[in-house]
């Protein structure tokens, strides 16, 4: 049995012009970064709306660039967009600044804007990554479930809506 030390759920978002929407009415399926002592756990969402469990889940070690895994998933998703954009969001949306989105800036141009996404979009933006993640809690995984303050559930039924706080956010990068 691992602890996990914190949860992280990441969604890509695409706004298309929706000024007045919620940025979670434009999310797409997502995926959850369990971080353990020893592993840290992805858990790959369905891509289908209407279906929200877990498709796949990696087990890596800690020092395994988890980053990449998660950016190539949502590259799949949002597939004309560049790459190391997206690594810059999930960076910059897991550390909460813009250390990881130096090199991008100087290159593009542009800065980095954080915000709480249950207010309504209110600028133009492009895409934006949402974190929810908690770590108030006790929890432990064995093999195919976790252990969540003594409830055991099953991994692949994993979802952010399992914890009564969870600490939300917004990144995107405006030119």
């Amino acid at each position: 049995m691992e602890i996990i030390y914190s949860i992280s759920f990441f969604n890509i978002g695409r706004n298309d012009h929706h000024v007045g929407k919620d940025y979670f009415d434009l999310v797409k399926p997502g995926v959850a970064v369990l971080f353990g002592e020893n592993h840290n756990y992805i858990c790959f969402y369905k891509t289908q709306k209407s279906d929200s469990n877990i498709e796949e889940i990696q087990k890596i070690t800690t020092s395994e660039d988890w980053i990449s895994l998660v950016s190539k998933f949502f590259k799949k998703s949002i597939s004309d967009q560049d790459e190391l954009l997206i690594k810059c969001l999930i960076k910059s949306a897991e550390d909460e600044d813009e250390d990881g989105f130096f090199e991008f800036i100087e290159k593009n141009g542009g800065k980095v804007v954080f915000g709480n996404p249950n207010l309504i979009i209110q600028e133009d933006l492009d895409i934006y990554i949402v974190k929810q993640q908690t770590n108030s809690g006790k929890f432990s995984i064995n093999e195919e479930r976790i252990n969540i303050d003594g409830y055991l559930v099953n991994l692949k039924e994993l979802s952010s809506g399992l914890f009564d706080e969870n600490h939300e956010i917004v990144v995107y990068w405006k030119r």
